[in-house]
């Protein structure tokens, strides 16, 4: 969706448009979708299911109904608040951005090693999250930065980067 927004720029008047039904059907969904959650389970309780297939009860579709509409209306307001937010010239968010499909390609053998790694570590899980996290983004634009921007792997993903003359070179070039 966020390439569909990029080349037709202008269906971010048509969620303006809807914004308000947009977040009141996505709230709405929200409290419905938390009010329906299912009761809490055990690690052991969910294991003993995995092999089986879930049941199609009302609840159940009415579940995965809400979990379509969140997962639409959320990113359609994700992709407005982001656009007018930072659609803006930002040299972070350029290089965040220009190496984000390296870190995509990248992450996945990071996490799975890095969750082998802390697989028998007694952390909390949100800790262990966020370590899992940090250091994955950590490596992957370190590895971008090293390995990647300025070589032909990164051309081929972000294409080449034009030069910019610097102010000194414009300046002593009127002087000559």
């Amino acid at each position: 969706m966020g390439w569909v927004f990029f080349v037709k720029q202008s269906l971010v008047a048509v969620i303006e448009n809807a914004l308000p039904w947009l977040t009141l059907i996505a709230v709405i969904a929200a409290v419905l979708f938390c009010l329906y959650l299912p009761e809490a389970l055990t690690l052991q309780e969910v294991m003993a299911t995995v092999d089986q297939a879930p049941q199609l009860t009302p609840v159940n579709a009415f579940r995965s109904l809400l979990t379509g509409v969140l997962a639409w209306y959320l990113s359609f307001l994700s992709l407005w608040l982001a656009y007018r937010i930072l659609n803006k010239k930002n040299a972070v968010l350029c290089y965040i951005a220009d190496g984000s499909y390296w870190v995509y390609i990248i992450h996945l053998p990071i996490v799975a090693y890095l969750q082998y790694i802390f697989h028998n570590q007694d952390l909390p899980i949100l800790l262990e999250f966020c370590l899992i996290s940090g250091i994955t983004l950590g490596a992957s634009y370190l590895s971008y930065a090293l390995l990647v921007r300025h070589t032909p792997i990164g051309w081929l993903l972000n294409g080449r980067k034009k030069k910019t003359v610097s102010n000194e070179v414009i300046k002593a070039g009127a002087h000559s």
